[in-house]
């Protein structure tokens, strides 16, 4: 415990005077004081004024983290305990009463400690930490990220009256206004006493906050009514906090607060739920429930070691691009539902590309995003296909600092990937070479040979609408380059490649051999022979 007030708070009418250095003292127990020992810390003495101060004059006056209080006013203490930096509240009340009603706070916030460290221990989620403490204490508890946007809440009150609860329920974050109010408060506290503020409707407001290399973790915020006997709120937050850091410490745990999204994913990928209506009733119960469209976003890292730890902080900085999301760690990788108003692709102006790709790079990591789906009952299949798409890119990007894999991009070699098997069962093997444009091969074949990138030219021609200055920019030659190289394709392939069907089929059949020769890894040597050339 922290706060000496809160101890004192039932005798708050029976002070005879107050002498406080160290407000913020932590107490552990009470005892009498004729069982004083100096040695012992963080603890509250209670007894006759006179034995007090004979205990003082024994110790020298070294009582660090030791308050006494007096019983009596048979012998005052104030100057004393001013002059010597001390603790010592005199009291109009009874020595036992004292003693038995500290005690009886000391015992109760014990029981609460040792109910949320058992939680700790049979749990990987952060909710089931708070909704114990909620239950505990019954108030509404509320678990921020560092832009003070609501991971997930115990709120069940919507009568509550309170500024911060109408906000945090209304829109999920608090407002610039109520952030600078948090923000003051935090910064007139001692580093032990927390954030408290009061409002004019009957409520209090404690925040504690979670710092993991020097950057902040959470925030937990607890809102209670006022009522007539005394809380020590900060100290219970200070609890939670322990027993989360004790859950997030074990190595084998990784944890985030969307187990609640994350039992609603499984159960998807699972098929356990397939109507709309089955998952919008899960939906609802989420932190932050999805609008109309939705799109999954699948986070991959290059190697097991870059996965971040904690993940919170980066999972934070992502919910930051994508503030209508909701986010778990699931099968080693972090999934994210992305709620948008309307089905336009993500690449336009539905987040800021350029931040997250730098986020990704921090990270070493890789992410995969779906288009947007208004069916619930589609879900399964869109997370699956973002799954697929992950796979697919981090093999088949064109560039090596590509990072972000849209499902648009990668449509064409979804197609593939998925024919792929069929093709195989039906014929016995997997030259796939036999479903393509028979010029692609012939290019294919004169690249080989004279170490040259004609097709690589002719994908980019096709693909940039036969533009010669888009073509140039896109493959990174000076547009010249790019004019002699058509001259030379003209001279080795036959078809008309400006009609239209013809530009399909080279797509897709240049598509199907870097798939063969990137993701399944085929040496297309083999399938398609080098050729002399007269």
């Amino acid at each position: 415990m922290t706060e000496l007030a809160y101890f004192l708070d039932p005798f708050k009418d029976q002070v005879i005077y107050s002498a406080i250095s160290r407000s913020n003292t932590n107490v552990s127990q009470a005892k009498f004081i004729r069982h004083f020992n100096p040695q012992i810390k963080n603890t509250i003495y209670v007894g006759p004024s006179r034995e007090i101060d004979s205990a003082l004059a024994a110790a020298n006056y070294q009582t660090e983290s030791i308050t006494f209080i007096a019983c009596d006013d048979a012998v005052n203490l104030s100057a004393v305990a001013s002059a010597h930096g001390l603790n010592v509240i005199a009291l109009n009340a009874n020595m036992l009463d004292i003693h038995e009603q500290i005690n009886r706070q000391l015992q109760l916030y014990e029981r609460w400690r040792v109910a949320l460290l058992e939680v700790a221990n049979q749990t990987q989620s952060i909710q089931e930490i708070i909704r114990a403490a909620s239950q505990l204490t019954s108030s509404s508890i509320y678990l921020l990220n560092n832009a003070f946007q609501v991971v997930y809440s115990t709120s069940t009150d919507n009568e509550l009256t309170e500024l911060l609860s109408i906000e945090l329920n209304a829109s999920g974050r608090l407002s610039a206004r109520s952030q600078a109010a948090v923000k003051a408060a935090r910064n007139a506290a001692s580093p032990l006493q927390g954030a408290r503020l009061e409002d004019d409707n009957g409520f209090e407001f404690y925040c504690y906050d979670v710092v993991k290399d020097q950057e902040l973790f959470y925030s937990l915020i607890l809102i209670r009514r006022i009522r007539p006997e005394s809380f020590d709120g900060y100290t219970f937050l200070q609890t939670m906090g322990t027993s989360i850091e004790l859950m997030t410490s074990n190595q084998n745990n990784i944890y985030w607060a969307g187990e609640d999204f994350k039992s609603l994913l499984t159960d998807i990928i699972e098929m356990k739920l397939s109507s709309d209506d089955e998952i919008n009733r899960r939906l609802s119960m989420l932190s932050v429930v999805p609008q109309k469209f939705v799109s999954f976003i699948i986070i991959d890292f290059e190697t097991a070691d870059d996965f971040p730890d904690p993940a919170a902080y980066f999972i934070t900085q992502v919910e930051d691009l994508f503030p209508n999301s909701n986010a778990c760690i699931i099968n080693g990788s972090i999934a994210i539902m992305f709620g948008r108003t309307d089905r336009t692709s993500v690449r336009h102006g539905s987040f800021n590309d350029q931040q997250f790709k730098e986020l990704l790079e921090r990270y070493h990591a890789y992410a995969s995003i779906s288009t947007p789906t208004s069916r619930r009952s589609n879900f399964r299949q869109s997370y699956l296909l973002t799954q697929r798409i992950m796979s697919l890119g981090k093999r088949l990007r064109p560039h090596s600092d590509d990072r972000i894999f849209l499902f648009e991009d990668y449509a064409d070699y979804l197609i593939i990937d998925l024919c792929y098997p069929g093709f195989v069962q039906a014929f016995g093997h997997d030259d796939m070479v036999y479903l393509t444009q028979p010029d692609v091969i012939q290019l294919f074949r004169y690249d080989s040979k004279y170490n040259d990138n004609l097709l690589d030219v002719l994908y980019y021609y096709c693909l940039n609408d036969l533009n010669i200055v888009k073509t140039a920019k896109a493959i990174f030659m000076h547009r010249n380059t790019v004019a002699a190289k058509l001259k030379k394709i003209d001279q080795l392939i036959f078809e008309d490649y400006t009609n239209g069907e013809v530009q399909q089929r080279i797509i897709i059949s240049y598509k199907i051999l870097r798939y063969m020769n990137l993701y399944i890894q085929i040496d297309l040597s083999k399938h398609i022979p080098t050729l002399d050339y007269v």
